[in-house]
């Protein structure tokens, strides 16, 4: 188990034991979603930069079309 997950278990295991089974379960959720975070982060500039390159070629594909001769 790497270190960020170790302290994660390990703080759980704390609030659990400090905060009662009702309040250690909305801890755990968000700790499932803390670990979580990162990859959504990660889909979500992908998706990004995926629709950013899409607008360059149309922007770029809109120039080409208004600087062709005989068009317009």
């Amino acid at each position: 188990m790497s270190a960020p997950k170790s302290l994660a278990m390990a703080a759980m295991n704390r609030l659990a034991a400090r905060l009662g089974s009702g309040l250690a379960d909305a801890a755990a959720s968000l700790a499932v979603l803390a670990q979580d975070a990162p990859a959504r982060v990660q889909q979500e500039l992908s998706l990004f930069w995926e629709e950013v390159a899409m607008e360059a070629e149309r922007i770029e594909n809109d120039r080409s079309a208004a600087a062709a001769p005989g068009r317009g």
